[in-house]
């Protein structure tokens, strides 16, 4: 993947041209790269994982304010790096997988 300056004779470019070309930015490093067709494999794992996740959204969503703020503060105390948020799914996913019962607070 080439870093690029002024790709396309402009400041900015982002998109496909052709089938043959993708222009775009990473953390704000402009760069093109060969397009490629994007793969969706529909097997059974895939749609599993795919549930999981918008059911674990969809459980963040579900939660007061008081609750993620719980998980604000949760996730702190672990010393990560990721949001509230991300803390949530992550420990819903844990669960899943796991079969247990997603937590509604943090551990």
């Amino acid at each position: 993947m080439a870093k690029v300056t002024g790709p396309f004779f402009s400041m900015d470019a982002r998109g496909t041209i052709g089938k043959a070309l993708t222009a775009a930015a990473w953390k704000g490093i402009q760069y093109i790269r060969e397009w490629f067709k994007p793969q969706n494999p529909k097997t059974y794992d895939q749609k599993w994982i795919r549930g999981i996740f918008q059911n674990g959204v969809l459980g963040w969503q579900a939660l007061d304010a008081p609750t993620k703020a719980l998980w604000e503060a949760g996730v702190l105390k672990t010393g990560k790096t990721m949001s509230g948020f991300n803390f949530y799914m992550s420990e819903y996913i844990d669960a899943m997988k796991a079969g247990e019962t997603p937590p509604t607070t943090p551990p």
